[in-house]
């Protein structure tokens, strides 16, 4: 009987740890999570210039471009007077300084050929004291071509040519109007900001009738759309 009892008491303890173990050889043991492949990077605009791709330094299309700057009148012919009306006067506009502000639209043809549309004034100033005061004002406003060479990527020589139409007015006599050309030569650099460009023009503006010529210089900036 006491070896039926210790039996049986043997049997109950041992059941759980059998139960256990055989939980613990049922469930395997979950493997680690194998690392997932980082979530792949959302795709970044094309870079502008490639790797070794040469940078575009000059941007060629329509374009407009100012100057401001002065100059000289270094010849003017001689002109005639009501000496009736001002018997002192004398018979040309003095040499004198001056100053000027000209616009141009254009359009590049080619790397170095362009067609543009020009246009400003010039404006003297009389050196006399003799009456009447004979400051000088010209407007004109005509075509023209533009042309050069590189000295490297962004630095440029260019020249330039153009007819115009001009209409000078000395404050005495009756406003004239004429044919005139604008001659010109400089340099022109083409900025890191692109589309912009700066330079610096040496010009002769020289009227026909009368003959006239002013020289100047001016700086110019340009923006290339």
């Amino acid at each position: 009987m006491k070896k039926q009892l210790f039996v049986m008491m043997a049997a109950l303890a041992f059941a759980p740890a059998q139960s256990v173990a055989q939980e613990t050889k049922a469930e395997p043991i979950a493997a680690p999570a194998a690392a997932t492949p980082a979530a792949a990077e959302p795709a970044t605009e094309a870079q502008p210039e490639a790797a070794g791709a040469k940078v575009v330094a000059v941007v060629r299309g329509l374009f407009v471009e100012g100057r401001v700057g002065g100059g000289y009148m270094v010849k003017n012919t001689e002109l005639t007077v009501d000496r009736a009306t001002y018997p002192s006067a004398p018979k040309s506009e003095p040499l004198g300084p001056g100053s000027t502000v000209q616009m141009a639209v254009g359009y590049d043809l080619a790397d170095f050929l362009a067609l543009q549309l020009v246009g400003g004034a010039f404006m003297v100033s009389a050196t006399s004291s003799l009456e009447p005061v004979r400051d000088l004002g010209m407007v004109f406003g005509g075509v023209g071509v533009r042309g050069g060479a590189g000295l490297s990527d962004r630095l440029h020589v260019n020249g330039s040519f153009a007819a115009a139409g001009v209409r000078a007015d000395n404050q005495v006599e009756k406003a004239k109007t004429g044919v005139a050309l604008l001659v010109g030569a400089g340099v022109e650099y083409y900025v890191h900001v692109r589309h912009f460009s700066i330079g610096l023009e040496v010009s002769a503006f020289v009227p026909v009738s009368p003959m006239r010529v002013f020289v100047g210089l001016a700086p110019q900036i340009k923006y290339t759309f």
